[in-house]
Order: C-alpha cells, then sequence, then structure tokens
C-alpha cells in the first residue's frame, strides 16, 4: 500500500490494523504508541507503520501528551470522517 495514495483512506479494510488503531482514537482521541498497541492487541511496529501512514494522509498528528510528556497519537476531523465513512463499529 502507498503512503501518499489519497484512496489508502478509502480502500482501507474496516478491520485491518488501521481500522483497529482509528477506532481507539476516535474513543479516546489522544493515545501514545504504548497505549494504542494495549488497547488493540497490534504490535508496536504495526502501530508505528500504520499511525505512521495515517499521519501522512492526515487522519492523524503526532503530539506530546501532556501529562506524561511522551509522543502521543491524535485523531483529526479528517480521521474522525474517516471512521465514520468506513462505518467502523466504535
Amino acid at each position: 500500500m502507498t503512503t501518499n495514495n489519497q484512496n489508502d483512506k478509502k480502500t482501507s479494510l474496516p478491520n485491518g490494523a488501521r481500522a483497529k488503531i482509528m477506532r481507539a482514537l476516535f474513543r479516546d482521541g489522544m493515545l501514545t504508541s504504548n497505549e494504542i498497541s494495549e488497547k488493540t492487541g497490534l504490535t508496536s511496529k504495526q502501530v508505528r507503520d500504520n499511525c505512521s501512514q495515517a499521519r501522512t494522509i492526515g487522519l492523524v498528528t503526532l503530539c506530546m501528551d501532556d501529562v506524561t510528556r511522551t509522543p502521543a497519537h491524535r485523531i483529526t476531523d479528517e480521521g474522525r470522517n474517516w471512521v465514520e465513512m468506513q462505518n467502523i463499529r466504535y
């Protein structure tokens, strides 16, 4: 899957790794990579790779968690629209 293809947002499977990550972010708004891994059962590599791709196409942003002072992923408005468009249960 290419990371610069805007159609990736529309063709990702709703039960795949990206959908699991987006579902968790939709519910919680912002999570660290470790928290995403714990909530989804995905490996840290799967989380890193999929979050990187999701950032590239504007579904999530990388920010700093105010409490832990560690990098965290935050869902964007476009990411929320993607979740709703995919009919992903959240």
